[in-house]
């Protein structure tokens, strides 16, 4: 492990500590385990380290309560009868025989088609979904991307989607990419619209600071309702954080 990043116990806690070229301390509690994060200047010592986590202790324990009591999906067999999320609703799973790689379509009274070939493997009907799921995110990029990047006076970046088992997004402002986690298609757009604005917002804006945040109201002024209804929403079976 790099010297710059470490394992800190604070009580029975392990805290990931990273030593980085930042000016501010930033303490982070991710799902869907609460796992806690402390990234923190270069020059900050253990010792300093852990008195910053104990100072929000009281805060890290309820976040951590929070991510306990969330919902969790179990992991999908893209069978018959299951249930699958799609631009926040959720939809009875119907396979019907197929030709070719599979593909997926939202049907009437709250049903969900896959057409695949019979006895195709679970991967491929995985893939079919995730092709289904990257084409809706793509048509909403497109439709919102603009907009967004004219409000803020900057270039549109590449945006990739792609699943991702770190974040809801991320952005390489030196590179001007974005990447968005695969996962935001089972989520209300509002809540697509609101990752894609955060992360360009990041164009400007490096940390989460109080120009942040004006920037990213400026654009969408009900942007933590938005937060909120993400957040709400089950995560992933698989391991993952924010």
């Amino acid at each position: 492990m790099s010297s710059n990043r470490t394992v800190l116990h604070v009580s029975d806690m392990p805290v990931e500590f990273i030593r980085k070229n930042i000016k501010n301390v930033h303490l982070s509690v991710l799902p869907p385990e609460g796992r806690v994060r402390l990234s923190a200047p270069i020059g900050m010592s253990e010792d300093s380290a852990r008195l910053a986590v104990v100072t929000r202790w009281s805060w890290i324990k309820k976040k951590q309560k929070q991510f306990a009591a969330q919902r969790r999906e179990t992991q999908r067999e893209f069978v018959d009868g299951e249930t699958h999320y799609f631009d926040g609703h959720k939809y009875l799973l119907t396979v019907v025989d197929g030709t070719g790689q599979g593909s997926v379509k939202v049907r009437g009274n709250g049903r969900i088609e896959l057409s695949c070939r019979k006895g195709a493997s679970r991967a491929t009907r995985h893939k079919a979904f995730d092709t289904f799921y990257r084409s809706h995110l793509q048509t909403l990029t497109d439709k919102k991307i603009a907009q967004f990047c004219s409000a803020l006076s900057v270039d549109q970046p590449t945006v990739r989607i792609q699943r991702m088992r770190t974040k809801w997004g991320s952005c390489a402002a030196a590179s001007r990419r974005i990447l968005i986690n695969l996962e935001m298609a089972k989520k209300p757009s509002a809540c697509f619209e609101y990752i894609l604005a955060h992360e360009l917002v990041h164009l400007r804006v490096r940390h989460h600071n109080e120009k942040f945040k004006a920037l990213l109201e400026g654009i969408m002024p009900d942007w933590s309702y938005r937060r909120d209804i993400l957040n709400s929403y089950p995560l992933a079976y698989d391991e993952w954080s924010y």
